[in-house]
């Protein structure tokens, strides 16, 4: 289901002027127009294959909106988002949803509630930076957030890098051996006002296992990237008018010893993505059409590599591989499970992928699976028991496998093949001016082929759901 639009106001959205070096970027950058608000649908993915399809459906219903600009959207194991630029709008969050609410029965199991934001103006990029990057952060949260938060016209404070989190880490192999399921895990981790000694079950015998003996609570790193810099990165957004109070606001801000301050400029860029892709409308009837779009694509896509990584000075990211586990939705009916036991089950492939954020007592606490020893240990967990007391393990109900990471990025309702550049120190402006030279050759060279380049910043919305 939709979640409800926020009561509060939807304000206007506006790129930075400082991103206008990049707007030169001409070779096709339409979300780079300071003029039209945008707004972000965001879903979860808790099921195999929920997350494109979710965004395929989103995409449909948003194409035939009135005042649409303009559609970007991503797929992942974690999700999916749309993000689209629409014309001027006293709220453009709640005609999104409106259109998006005409077409919810088509959404796929697994892929809501989704949410429907606004995205604010964002008025100051800065890094602070420290020896000590987990100090660095705590004064950006215990001093810098609340002060610009403080801030009349400010209306989020967004934070990467350096961030500790609490994080209870599951034992397969002691799971197992005391046959607790996932979902025994979680329930009681929600209602425990003391993990440490909160009771997960009773054995035979009148054994207590408690949730220390199938698990451990620990303080560690969230995983967030801090810039090339070394900074955390703080992203102030709001009314633009507070632009100017709010710089005020950071400036009278003392930060301690060893502590440096930066508000960052349009020569801070430390990565941009160029995204491929074709044109036309969004389907084609004639199949042999399509296959040669998409061919003409990974042409244009290597044309584009080729010159990109021939830029002194830029760099290109390796692509990790990860352990994905994802639910079978068939597997899971076929179990014979009630509707409450599969929507529980379900958060198992987020536990096992990226980790559950928790909502508990103590506050958020987020649920991972440690390494086990053998796969088998993991896939062997109990999930839930049946109905004539079998016991359903992962393996019933999931699949794992080692994969590349997944992530599938759509412009304007067509696939787009993604290439992410980094620019070393002190190469930024020119490697910038050489890269639009070489792309804008490339657009002009191959009719039908879009090409565009996109900072992190104007992308971080979806970027925060699948990296």
């Amino acid at each position: 289901m939709l979640r409800p639009l926020p009561r509060r106001t939807v304000h206007r959205v506006a790129v930075m002027t400082v991103m206008a070096a990049m707007t030169a970027l001409g070779i096709g950058c339409p979300w780079f127009d300071v003029r039209h608000p945008r707004v972000l649908v965001a879903m979860p993915a808790r099921e195999a294959d929920a997350a494109p399809l979710g965004v395929a459906v989103v995409e449909r219903a948003l194409s035939s909106m009135t005042g649409l600009r303009h559609q970007r959207s991503v797929s992942c194991t974690a999700g999916g988002a749309v993000l689209v630029h629409v014309d001027d709008s006293n709220d453009p969050a709640a005609l999104v949803h409106a259109a998006i609410v005409a077409h919810q029965g088509a959404l796929p199991a697994g892929a809501d509630p989704i949410s429907v934001t606004a995205i604010d103006d964002d008025l100051l990029l800065v890094s602070v930076r420290a020896d000590d990057v987990f100090a660095a952060r705590a004064f950006v949260d215990a001093t810098l957030v609340p002060v610009l938060r403080n801030v009349t016209g400010v209306t989020s404070v967004v934070v990467s890098g350096g961030r500790m989190e609490r994080q209870l880490r599951l034992d397969p192999e002691r799971l197992l051996a005391t046959d607790v399921s996932l979902p025994e895990v979680l329930a009681a981790a929600r209602m425990a006002s003391d993990l440490d000694k909160v009771e997960v079950k009773r054995l035979p015998g009148n054994v207590a296992i408690l949730l220390r003996d199938v698990a451990r609570v620990e303080w560690a790193p969230a995983g967030e990237r801090v810039r090339k810099d070394g900074g955390i990165e703080v992203r102030v957004r709001g009314h633009r008018r507070a632009t100017g109070p709010a710089t005020r606001a950071l400036l009278a801000v003392a930060p301690p010893a060893g502590t440096n301050v930066a508000v960052l400029d349009d020569d801070s860029v430390e990565v941009v993505t160029v995204l491929v892709s074709r044109q036309g409308p969004a389907s084609e009837a004639d199949g042999s059409a399509v296959v040669a779009a998409n061919a003409a694509v990974e042409a244009a896509f290597a044309d584009v590599a080729a010159a990109a990584l021939g830029v002194p000075g830029v760099h290109t990211f390796r692509r990790s591989r990860t352990v994905s586990l994802t639910l079978d939705r068939a597997r899971l009916v076929a179990q014979g499970l009630s509707p409450g036991e599969i929507a529980t089950i379900s958060e198992t492939a987020t536990v096992a992928t990226s980790g559950l954020m928790l909502p508990t007592a103590e506050g958020p606490l987020r649920v991972v699976i440690a390494t086990a020893s053998t796969p088998e240990a993991l896939m062997r967990t109990r999930v839930a028991t049946r109905a004539d007391g079998a016991a359903v393990r992962l393996f019933d109900i999931a699949r794992a496998s080692l994969v590349d990471e997944q992530r599938h990025d759509r412009v304007e309702q067509h696939n787009a093949r993604r290439l992410r550049l980094s620019f070393d120190a002190g190469v930024r402006q020119r490697a910038l001016a050489e890269l639009e030279t070489r792309l804008a050759a490339i657009a002009t060279a191959r009719p039908g082929i879009s090409v565009v380049v996109e900072r992190d910043r104007d992308t971080a919305p979806l970027d925060g759901l699948c990296p």
